[in-house]
């Protein structure tokens, strides 16, 4: 099955959300392919988030509220009001205590970004800017980067 560009732009959002960072060119290939392979999204987040780059971003002493923390301002930063980011800490918190992977969460938290309205739209346009530069970095540059050798080689076993 060939992905779409929906697809695909999923796949950018995830890696740009997780670790901050465009996937660059064969990265992006290697989760395509694995998309296409019958992976989920949320297949994929869970081998990133094996990564020692994103446990290094994430580590896994973190509790469930600082990581739930960490998301949230990795995801939006400064550019929703406090108590917008504690109601969602205290929903990604919930979910985690409920028995929710980091990396699940991680994938719910990226698409309730992407797909809000009013309140937060400031934080959407800016994920969606984020997203865009990283389209254009990875479809249109193809630049192999530190970031894209290190993900490369920690992730090519779990998508083979």
């Amino acid at each position: 099955m060939a992905i779409t560009v929906e697809q695909r732009t999923s796949i950018i959002e995830l890696v740009v959300g997780m670790f901050g960072a465009a996937p660059g060119a064969s990265v992006l290939s290697d989760l395509v392919a694995a998309y296409e392979a019958g992976q989920s999204l949320k297949q994929i987040a869970a081998n990133l988030a094996n990564t020692n780059e994103f446990k290094g971003i994430f580590p896994t002493f973190l509790t469930n509220a600082e990581f739930a923390t960490k998301v949230v301002n990795q995801l939006v930063g400064t550019e929703v009001v406090q108590a917008e980011k504690d109601a969602a800490v205290t929903e990604l918190t919930a979910m985690l205590n409920g028995g929710a992977s980091r990396s699940s969460v991680f994938v719910d938290a990226i698409a309730g970004v992407t797909s809000v309205a009013s309140t937060v739209t400031t934080a959407k346009a800016t994920a969606d800017g984020t997203a865009s530069a990283g389209s254009t970095f990875t479809l249109t540059t193809g630049l192999a980067n530190a970031f894209n050798r290190c993900i490369s080689t920690l992730t090519q076993p779990a998508f083979a």
